[in-house]
């Protein structure tokens, strides 16, 4: 049974009440201006990884003593080579997979490359930017949906300051 419940504000603590926390997990919706407006970079889930070839947004699971918006950062830089400023809050969502509870801290910022997308290494996943607007054709784990959808709300209210002129 899949089950998703979300938060518009992230909070650092577990819940409490429960025997087990969920994992936590910080998430960076990376931008950068698109031609037809902002785009986001997505990465697909390594094989032999659960979920494996789904997409999701770079990011990885908070460290002890680690804030979630430190450990997006950390995630970013590490697994993409990104570095994102002015990291925002987007969403939490909280799920109940049939392996793990999560719970997804996802965070919105620009991003400038510092060492290039290393979607040929070994072991790193294929990355891609992607328009907001096309980002539901990917396929992606059920706790990504209010995500998506926090997007599209982003996009609707802000996304238009994200377009660069086609050259």
């Amino acid at each position: 049974m899949n089950r998703t419940r979300t938060e518009r504000s992230p909070n650092d603590a577990p819940p409490s009440g429960n025997a087990i926390a969920p994992i936590r997990v910080a998430l960076v919706c990376a931008i950068r201006p698109g031609v037809g407006g902002p785009e986001i970079l997505i990465a697909r889930r390594p094989v032999g990884s659960p979920l494996a070839g789904l997409w999701e947004f770079p990011g990885g699971k908070v460290e002890q003593g680690e804030s979630v918006e430190a450990a997006a950062r950390r995630e970013a830089l590490e697994e993409v080579g990104l570095e994102v400023a002015e990291l925002k809050p987007l969403i939490r969502v909280r799920h109940t997979y049939p392996h793990a509870e999560i719970e997804l801290h996802a965070f919105l910022g620009p991003a400038t490359i510092r060492r290039g997308i290393p979607a040929g290494e070994a072991g790193a996943p294929a990355c891609r930017w992607v328009p907001v607007g096309e980002l539901r054709d990917y396929a992606w784990p059920a706790a990504n949906a209010p995500i998506l959808d926090a997007l599209d709300t982003w996009e609707a209210a802000a996304g238009r300051h994200w377009t660069r002129s086609a050259s």
